[in-house]
């Protein structure tokens, strides 16, 4: 459709758009949008209809590009999230539904955020991840759950390093051993040696400075009385080469 035929199309509309989003004159670039999106003063109703008193034409013409409905937008004002129509557009884009705002509510995040549910969409936290993760860790925050699915700390990994005894580990640490690489294996490798100083931290440190389990096993085998620490500060200084 060429921009005669949009400007004209467009005209009749033009007022009311203007009028119901409280702008003074609508851009012929707005015009275009308008008519290539199909976008009418009764999504603008629809819209102030779901609770929104305030917006721009330019937020609109997002909706009509995203293909955000008015219903849509309904049912994410119903769940109670204070989100902006901006912030429900990054939602339908990210797929974030109010069904899925639910379900984190249920777990107990009622006070997620807009940014905050769409990170947990975008690197694919659903809420039986959550679940599972609160279940294993207690009271971990969302920033953390999402952080440790972020760097693929699953509920899987989580259950096996548990069960050799630890003790608590921190969020922070869960993500330290899979940013530097401890694997269940290593960890049982370096739990089975008994060191007197061992603590769950160390493995984090170890596999930093390349500290394999058959260095240590060899360094234990030489002097049955080094530290973890000890065996860290050889690697250090290169007597693993």
């Amino acid at each position: 459709m060429r921009l005669g035929d949009l400007l004209l199309e467009s005209r009749d509309a033009q007022v009311d758009l203007t009028t119901l989003c409280g702008e003074a004159a609508v851009h012929v670039d707005q015009v275009v949008q308008l008519g290539i999106h199909h976008i009418s003063p009764r999504l603008v109703r629809e819209v102030r209809d779901a609770g929104f008193d305030e917006f721009s034409l330019d937020e609109i013409i997002e909706l009509g590009i995203h293909h955000v409905s008015p219903e849509f937008v309904t049912a994410v004002r119903a769940t109670g999230m204070p989100a902006g129509l901006s912030d429900i557009v990054e939602m339908g884009i990210h797929h974030v539904n109010a069904d899925f705002i639910r379900q984190v509510h249920d777990l107990g995040f009622t006070s997620v955020t807009p940014g905050q549910i769409m990170d947990l969409r975008i690197h694919h936290a659903d809420a039986a991840y959550l679940q599972q993760m609160r279940a294993l860790l207690g009271d971990v925050s969302l920033e953390n759950l999402v952080d440790m699915r972020i760097h693929n700390v699953t509920p899987e990994f989580v259950t096996s390093i548990e069960e050799l005894g630890l003790g608590t580990i921190n969020p922070d640490l869960w993500q330290d051993f899979r940013i530097h690489g401890v694997t269940v294996e290593f960890a049982a490798a370096i739990t089975e040696l008994g060191f007197s100083d061992f603590a769950a931290d160390k493995l984090a440190d170890m596999r930093i400075h390349g500290v394999t389990a058959e260095f240590a096993a060899k360094m234990q085998q030489s002097d049955p009385h080094i530290t973890l620490n000890e065996v860290i500060e050889r690697a250090i200084a290169g007597e693993m080469v």
